[in-house]
């Protein structure tokens, strides 16, 4: 103990003066440093050259240490410069010390001047210069520097190997990380070899390779600790493994391993993924006054509430004015889930007051606040809102990305604004912002539903053109505009290439093509599709119904209407029952037309009830 030694000392003082020796401070001053009082030990150094003492190489070399442990960095360069001025010449020690301290652009230099001189670098030099590259993620550097010193026949000892696989964690270069652990043979790999080889495959999303190292420490003689859980937990919560993260996390105290902060946020971070927010809750309540928590813990858990839509405990738990838990600060990671959590079920007015909370955290709103409440108005039809937010985002000088354009184009198609939309679609452009498939298919819909066939398939046409792969969405939103601007074959064409683009049609697909071919009173392309519908286990709906039957019926193809309309299991509507009564006018079959009336007398004033169907039909 450093007190011990100091009590020594000053009594040794006090007794006799005469006995004191540089050799007696030395071992004070290194006692000072090795129980990191930096303070003390400059004063032991000062109290030399009071005496009239001449400090040697061990006396700078115990000071300097001091200094840089306590992060006295320049206090240790002035001490070092001062040895020349002293006659004493720097040692590789001294050299060492100095080099310890310094971020990796003067530890480099450093290094390079110690091979210029007559004092060689050795390990511990090559060490932590490697250390200073991997914690600033130069990780090209500290592996160029560990070649380098294995050319000049610096013999690697564990701490620079563990230096140099820090660096590559550090870096996410988790191959380069595994290399240097496996050429490990003659160095006795320790638990921070493992540990740092685990946690690279982790920041590399290799969860299978952290778990095969986790599970070959036992069998290597290598004590597991909670570093070691914490990396492969993060590495099953990375990998959306989320259950088998939680697993682990509760074999920790059977393992005598007290979870730390670090266990319990990504435990509820993998809570989060899973989104079970329910048990991310009791996770978070099982911290207090046991496990400190940090933000990142209030964040995970704001998130997995964000996740399960629970909006309102998420703004409980963020608003101003609520009690803070654990003293915490929300910050704009926290504010962005909340109001994500609000965007998900449409609480826009929510979503908004909370963004105008953030300056009373003295936040300021990224792109994920904005985007989250221009969502949440598009969801609640504001689509003035949203360009009004869209704007701020301009002012407050952040660049809008694809979520934002396209948030803002829904609100523009939900809202029939479809000039505004393909203005958006073409802003979007203009910014270099690339498009996706949700922007596209909004700006699409936008038009179709201005009845725009035109400029809907101009949207989708450049949808090929720019590589971007259309969705069901895209398609559905094509055939529809075609089928409102009467162009049924371009209607059947863009539903053929459903299936070559690996694109199932949906019911919403069909519908739009049978609608199509109604239009245009091509029965036999609404019957076939009718029918192919049935074929690819798609239940069609009355839509499905009607607009086959009524192109039938505008054809006079009285059987075939009658046999869309027969034995389907379709509850039909007033529009169905007319179609088939038309038709068995048409084919003069009047029996039928007797029964379908009487079973039509017996429905409601406006439309059939979904509960029934047509009584003494056949």
């Amino acid at each position: 103990m450093w007190q011990s030694a100091m009590s020594l000392f000053h009594n040794m003082l006090m007794t006799d003066i005469q006995a004191a020796s540089v050799m007696s401070y030395n071992i004070s001053i290194t006692s000072c440093d090795r129980g990191m009082q930096w303070q003390q030990a400059l004063k032991l150094f000062a109290g030399i050259c009071v005496r009239h003492l001449k400090p040697d190489v061990v006396s700078y070399n115990a000071v300097i240490t001091s200094c840089q442990k306590g992060m006295q960095l320049q206090l240790a360069r002035n001490l070092f410069a001062a040895m020349p001025r002293g006659s004493i010449q720097p040692s590789i020690i001294s050299h060492n010390a100095v080099i310890s301290g310094l971020d990796w652009p003067d530890a480099l230099e450093w290094l390079a001047k110690m091979c210029q001189s007559s004092i060689q670098p050795d390990v511990v030099s090559f060490g932590s210069t490697i250390s200073s590259c991997g914690k600033a993620m130069q990780w090209i550097l500290a592996s160029e520097l560990f070649a380098s010193m294995l050319i000049l026949t610096i013999q690697a000892n564990a701490i620079t190997y563990n230096a140099a696989i820090n660096a590559c964690e550090q870096g996410s270069e988790w191959q380069q990380a595994l290399n240097l652990f496996s050429v490990m043979v003659r160095i006795q790999r320790d638990v921070v070899s493992w540990n740092s080889t685990i946690s690279s495959c982790e920041k590399g999303m290799q969860w299978q390779l952290a778990l095969s190292l986790f599970a070959s420490m036992p069998v290597s003689r290598i004590q597991t600790t909670v570093v070691s859980y914490n990396a492969v937990i993060s590495s099953y919560e990375k990998g959306s493994e989320w259950q088998q993260a939680l697993n682990l996390f509760g074999a920790m105290p059977v393992a005598s391993i007290q979870p730390t902060t670090i266990s319990y946020n990504t435990s509820i971070s993998s809570y989060e993924k899973g989104t079970q927010w329910q048990q991310a809750l009791v996770l978070f309540s099982a911290m207090d006054g046991r496990i400190q928590r940090s933000l990142i813990s209030f964040n995970a858990f704001i998130s997995s509430l964000e996740k399960g839509s629970q909006w309102q405990q998420a703004l409980s738990n963020v608003f101003p004015g609520t009690d803070s838990i654990d003293s915490i600060r929300p910050d704009v990671v926290t504010c962005s889930a909340a109001m994500s959590a609000c965007e998900k079920l449409g609480r826009w007015e929510e979503a908004v007051m909370l963004l105008g909370s953030m300056g009373e955290l003295d936040l300021k709103p990224n792109i994920i606040s904005f985007n989250a409440v221009i969502s949440a108005c598009e969801k609640a039809m504001r689509w003035q809102h949203a360009l009004s937010f869209f704007e701020d985002i301009h002012k407050a000088n952040i660049t809008p990305n694809v979520v934002t354009f396209s948030a803002a184009i829904s609100a523009c198609e939900k809202a029939m604004q479809w000039q505004r939309a393909t203005t958006l679609f073409g802003d979007m452009l203009a910014a270099t912002v690339e498009p996706n498939a949700i922007s596209c298919s909004a700006a699409i819909s936008a038009c179709e539903k201005a009845m725009q066939w035109q400029e809907a398939l101009s949207l989708f046409a450049q949808m090929l053109t720019s590589s971007i792969q259309p969705n069901v969405i895209s398609y559905n939103a094509a055939i529809s505009s075609c089928e409102k601007g009467l162009e049924w074959q371009q209607a059947l064409s863009l539903f053929a290439a459903m299936p070559v683009s690996q694109i199932r049609p949906s019911i919403v697909s069909y519908n739009a093509a049978i609608s199509a071919c109604e239009k245009g009173s091509v029965w036999q392309h609404a019957s076939s599709l009718f029918f192919a519908m049935l074929a690819a286990s798609i239940r069609p709906s009355t839509i499905s119904l009607n607009a086959a039957m009524t192109a039938c019926e505008r054809c006079s193809r009285w059987q075939q209407a009658l046999k869309l309309f027969d034995g389907h299991g379709i509850r039909p509507d007033m529009v169905s029952c007319n179609a088939a009564i038309n038709c068995c006018e048409q084919g003069m079959q009047w029996p039928r037309v007797s029964r379908l009336l009487a079973a039509v007398a017996k429905m409601a004033p406006v439309t059939l009830s979904a509960e029934r169907v047509i009584p003494g039909y056949h």
